[in-house]
């Protein structure tokens, strides 16, 4: 059907277009030609219907073309929160479509679009939407929504006996999606009853995902991000790039969800410790000035390090922040049109396959390198040395750990934290400083927590200063991120230019040969959903046996993810499709079963909510939170290492062990924290053989006796010209 210039008026329904694949002359699908240019579909007061459905209804078709239509409800007393008369623009149902400078004006939904087949995408450009809810998309990837303007009106000022939250997009369960270059305007007053958000995201999973210079103007809450946003490795995930922030209550809400699974949040670099220019870093402008202002970031997920530019643009770091974050200035100065530049048209497939193929060169080079480094190359004996390190070699492990350091692993580290004998405290503190990755790792604090023989809170401070600095281990490893990051945008733009028939990618290779090539579990599961969705389910179980035998699913995340597609799958292909095209008309008991996969892994809950929605069995409202009521937020200081904790100590001077023969520890603690001094080294004749500075109030310091023969010696502490204690002691060599 190809309409010009044409007026939908009234109709219960405008269009609708069941399950239909157009071919060429040999036989190989392409989209179907049907197109609407310059087309009305509107419903006023003169309609004859008590109940309307969307205007238009796309199930199971592909390349339908909207270009300057409007979709419009000038009905009177709407009443939008019930459901009863208000209705959806357009409705597509596993269908692929295009929407060209239209208008989406007083529907409940301007567009609501889902899909079992995550291959299904539709585009949105240059378009108003000015409705309840301007989209919803779910279970689908490589959807474009660039360059329109939402006015999303808050749900507490529609007329009705209820009300409910309004928002302009809403992306669940899907992944590889553009969604920049966009305007939300809404005129919250800083309500969370009722109120108005600019962008959702629910459970998009591990995949490479950004929301991109997007504006939020006076909304409730600008981005919010509901569940699993991220992988479990720090690269994985959404990332919020150069959007911005005016006069909102709330600019970001990340949150794990009502029944939140592991990982929960949003990706957990927000730019890199070495980033090599001023692209890399996050570049939001938060609203720190807003009249409405509560909290311009609130965390609730698993932690975030955000990296920003320097403060010469205050709006870049957050005024006022609650939860998990660490804060780094980056010696780069925000300019929107540089720091944030505009991707004003599509790259060829020749360019971004060179692209990938750089990034990866250069993460595979780097890898190698890191691996012969970390732990001497052998993890797991390096665990061994340390747990089964006692009083006569912990030592020799000590010097050995201290000679890998800074490339010590957290296996590692977090075995060390806790061991009890062998390693005195002050060697543990002196290699969990000398790996500053130490204080950010949950697993090392968590063994240090643990321990039966805590270490003091001086030497935890020591170690916690690892939080404000990062190693050359660390540093590598964000410099692998980075080009990860460089080889999945790059990858992921490939695919979406060759599913969406781009220009430029006319001599690709097909989609399964490029993702046939990726060495990574999440690119595998994509190929094997490829695979079931063209209905070719032995090639999709065999790749799902594949990647249990070929990746370490070891993560308990990982593993029931890996459980729920495969229960999954084999629950899909049970189901004849001659009998069930498209997995309509399923019987009562399979629609109870499906149910049962909406708390399964984010990619099939997803599909398991297409399905139910396409098979008319679920009233399904897409959740809308809010932070607490009482929200104990504070100004995101300047990231600064914290003072020394409080010590209310008497004066002590001890070594030991006593007698020696490698080292001895000394550990002094003064009885004012103004107090310094040194230790006086000197040999049974008195000789000074050398001075330790001793800097802190209290410390303790391992002194190796490589250079001392057999004999006595003495250690004198000495503080303002004053001798405050000495003892002798032993070297047996």
């Amino acid at each position: 059907m190809q309409a010009n210039n044409a007026r939908f008026l009234n109709n219960q329904r405008d269009i609708e277009f069941n399950t239909y694949q157009n071919t060429n002359s040999q036989g190989q699908p392409i989209d179907n030609i049907s197109y609407f240019h310059y087309c009305d579909f509107t419903t006023d007061d003169n309609n004859l219907f008590s109940t309307h459905h969307e205007n238009v209804k796309l199930s199971g078709v592909q390349g339908i073309v909207f270009n300057h239509a409007q979709f419009a409800d000038n009905r009177s007393n709407l009443d939008y929160a019930s459901l009863v008369t208000a209705r959806k623009g357009i409705q597509g149902l596993g269908s692929t479509f295009m929407v060209y400078n239209s208008l989406f004006d007083k529907l409940y939904y301007g567009i609501y679009a889902t899909s079992s087949n995550p291959n299904r995408y539709f585009r949105v450009y240059n378009s108003d939407f000015s409705s309840y809810r301007g989209i919803y998309f779910n279970g689908m990837d490589n959807v474009i929504i660039k360059n329109n303007d939402f006015l999303v009106v808050p749900g507490y000022d529609y007329q009705g006996p209820k009300c409910s939250d309004t928002y302009g997009i809403y992306i669940d369960h899907s992944s590889n999606f553009d969604v920049e270059d966009n305007l939300f305007v809404s005129s919250s007053d800083g309500s969370t009853h009722c109120g108005s958000i600019g962008i959702i995201t629910q459970n998009t999973g591990a995949h490479t995902n950004v929301l991109y210079r997007n504006n939020f103007i006076k909304f409730s809450i600008g981005i919010e991000a509901i569940g699993t946003n991220k992988g479990i490795y720090p690269h994985q995930g959404l990332m919020l790039k150069c959007n911005q922030f005016e006069e909102n209550a709330y600019d970001i809400f990340v949150t794990p969800g009502k029944t939140p699974s592991r990982p929960a949040g949003i990706r957990e670099l927000h730019g890199y410790a070495t980033n090599p220019n001023t692209t890399t870093l996050s570049g939001n402008l938060f609203g720190n000035d807003s009249r409405i202002l509560v909290s311009n970031f609130v965390n609730d997920g698993e932690f975030v390090s955000y990296f920003h530019h320097d403060l010469r643009e205050p709006r870049v770091k957050p005024y006022i922040s609650k939860g998990d974050f660490y804060f780094y200035e980056m010696p780069f100065t925000f300019d929107y049109n540089s720091s944030c530049p505009v991707n004003s048209h599509v790259t060829p497939f020749s360019e971004l396959i060179v692209e990938k193929q750089d990034a990866q060169f250069q993460y595979t080079e780097t890898e190698i390198i890191l691996q012969s480094h970390i732990d001497d190359g052998n993890t797991e004996l390096m665990t061994q040395q340390v747990e089964m390190a006692g009083d006569g070699d912990a030592y020799t492990t000590y010097q050995y750990l201290m000679q890998t350091s800074p490339y010590v692993s957290e296996d590692v580290l977090t075995a060390l934290g806790a061991k009890e004998e062998g390693f005195n405290k002050a060697m543990i503190r002196d290699v969990l400083v000398e790996n500053p990755q130490s204080a950010k790792s949950e697993d090392v604090n968590l063994a240090l927590d643990n321990r039966q023989d805590p270490l003091p809170a001086y030497m935890r401070w020591q170690i916690n200063n690892g939080l404000y600095h990062f190693s050359e281990m660390e540093v590598m490893r964000h410099f692998m991120a980075y080009q990860k990051t460089r080889h999945d945008r790059a990858l992921n733009q490939i695919l979406g230019g060759i599913i969406r028939n781009e220009e430029g990618f006319e001599n690709a290779p097909s989609v399964e040969e490029i993702l046939a090539g990726v060495d990574d579990f999440r690119y595998q599961y994509m190929l094997a959903e490829w695979h079931f969705g063209k209905g070719n389910f032995d090639q999709g179980m065999q790749l799902l046996g594949q990647i249990e035998q070929e990746f370490d699913l070891s993560d308990e995340a990982l593993w029931h993810a890996h459980e729920d597609k495969l229960g999954f799958y084999i629950w899909l292909n049970q189901w004849d499709q001659e009998e069930h095209p498209g997995y309509t008309q399923l019987p009562e008991e399979a629609l109870q079963e499906l149910e049962s996969y909406l708390d399964a892994t984010p990619r099939v809950a997803g599909k398991a909510l297409s399905l139910l929605v396409l098979n008319e069995a679920i009233e399904y409202e897409e959740p809308i939170l809010y932070p607490d009521v009482v929200l104990k937020s504070e100004p995101a200081h300047q990231q600064t290492m914290p003072l020394i904790p409080e010590m209310d100590e008497e004066f002590s001077f001890r070594l030991y062990p006593n007698p020696s023969r490698e080292y001895i520890t000394l550990d002094w603690c003064f009885d004012s924290p103004q107090m310094k001094g040194v230790i006086e080294i000197r040999n049974a004749a008195g000789v000074l053989l050398d001075v330790v500075q001793a800097g802190n109030q209290c410390d303790q310091q391992i002194y190796p006796l490589t250079q001392l023969r057999s004999g006595t010696y003495t250690a004198t502490l000495v503080s303002g010209n004053h001798i405050r204690k000495s003892h002798s002691f032993v070297v047996i060599k």
